[in-house]
């Protein structure tokens, strides 16, 4: 069963109610390697992602990167996912999800234990 490189959602009955949707890496090799710095930005190493077989999930994406249709839902060519999903991987019960959007215009910050923020 297929499931997402960065949080491990798997494509079953639950997703598809929930109009969740799964997508290759693209072929654009700039578009690409953007996908490839978002998965390594939040600890999925590079080396994991085939990008023939590996598969992002439609939560990773904003409304805005999609085209809509009557029938179906196609994400535009040039998007990029900027949303991380905190979740369990591979649980029995279900956990709650911690979504974590990622604005490309702010610098990404760290609080450190000594209370001081590291952007």
């Amino acid at each position: 069963m297929p499931s997402c490189a960065i949080c491990g959602r798997s494509r079953n009955k639950k997703t598809k109610e929930e109009h969740i949707t799964f997508h290759r890496l693209p072929q654009s090799t700039v578009v690409q390697a953007q996908w490839l710095t978002f998965a390594r930005e939040n600890g999925i190493h590079e080396s994991l992602l085939k990008p023939s077989i590996s598969l992002f999930c439609s939560t990773h994406f904003t409304d805005s990167c999609f085209e809509r249709y009557t029938n179906t839902t196609q994400l535009k060519l040039n998007a990029v996912p900027t949303i991380m999903i905190k979740r369990v991987k591979c649980a029995k019960i279900l956990y709650p999800e911690i979504e974590i959007p990622i604005h490309a215009n702010e610098p990404l910050c760290i609080q450190s234990s000594s209370s001081t923020l590291t952007c």
